[in-house]
């Protein structure tokens, strides 16, 4: 059972004000290799992608605050992915970021993924909806575009807008 003061917290202190995060224990891509999200510290490089050509870029963490919130999971490469709801994912095939949450419930299927030989699409496995209430991250990347890579998905961790100036999509 939540407690009133967890409760509070969960809805009205998360990181920021921010309730796109990534779960403790998620790991991120570095140019030094994958590093859990709590061991990141601003200043540290991280991989950011353009999302119009696919091209990967080092970049900085400015930012990175915790909170504790519901999460839901999606499996991708056999690897889990814990992040809350609302946290934009890249789909490849709607060319744009979306919700967590509309592949959490199938409505998407596939993201992008970065490896070591490239971008590619990769179709999402498992998917828990909602899989636990866990400390959770937001952070802010240096790049532009804003983009950085858990679990080697593509994500951002900016609000949605209708329509980037590249032709690239976001939920509204």
């Amino acid at each position: 059972m939540t407690s009133m003061a967890t409760a509070r917290f969960l809805t009205s202190e998360s990181p920021g004000g921010s309730t796109s995060c990534i779960a403790r224990g998620m790991r991120v891509n570095t140019p030094a290799g994958l590093r859990r999200i709590e061991d990141l510290r601003v200043g540290d490089e991280v991989i950011a992608v353009d999302p119009r050509s696919g091209a990967t870029i080092v970049s900085h963490l400015i930012d990175r605050l915790p909170g504790i919130l519901e999460c839901g999971t999606l499996v991708v490469d056999g690897n889990p992915l814990t992040l809350t709801s609302d946290h934009p994912v890249f789909d490849p095939e709607a060319r744009g970021f979306f919700p967590a949450s509309e592949w959490m419930t199938g409505e998407r299927q596939k993201v992008c993924v970065v490896t070591r030989t490239g971008v590619r699409e990769v179709a999402v496995g498992a998917r828990v909806p909602y899989a636990r209430i866990a400390e959770v991250f937001s952070v802010a990347i240096e790049h532009p575009s804003h983009t950085f890579v858990v679990e080697g998905v593509v994500m951002r961790n900016e609000s949605f807008l209708q329509v980037m100036e590249d032709g690239l999509t976001r939920a509204a």
